[in-house]
């Protein structure tokens, strides 16, 4: 009779944030090309931040879209944003580099809202606005 032998064991390899951030960008079906643009981002010194829109907040209750804008590109473009049950608010995650922003929520495709549990500044017209300093 033959001897009964385990399977062996695979060495354990700790993953890296390489790693998950790969993960992620598969689980969002995202270019090869796409990631290594993201990685070449990240290896750059640019940082993934996390934009929340919590609610409730004034206005928004039951609001079906909730959109990011913001200086990183000049207000030029509203990237839209996606609803986390677990958050209770509205996310959307941005890779950008080191610098101060500002940026505000379009909701509803009309009304310009900051998140009151973020910092927010005047701006030199008196309008408020959302304030992120990555350093």
């Amino acid at each position: 009779m033959g001897r009964l032998c385990s399977p062996r064991r695979q060495k354990q390899r700790w993953k890296t944030p390489w790693d998950f951030a790969a993960e992620d960008a598969e689980a969002a079906s995202f270019s090869q090309k796409q990631v290594r643009d993201l990685m070449d981002r990240v290896r750059k010194g640019y940082v993934i931040h996390r934009f929340r829109f919590p609610l409730p907040s004034a206005g928004v209750l039951g609001s079906s879209k909730v959109c990011l804008a913001g200086s990183w590109d000049n207000w030029e473009t509203t990237e839209g944003m996606e609803f986390s049950e677990a958050d209770r608010a509205f996310v959307l995650p941005l890779i950008l580099p080191r610098g101060k922003y500002i940026y505000k929520f379009l909701v509803n495709g009309k009304d310009w809202l900051c998140a009151r549990t973020m910092p927010i500044e005047r701006d030199k017209s008196g309008q408020e606005n959302n304030v992120l300093v990555i350093s």
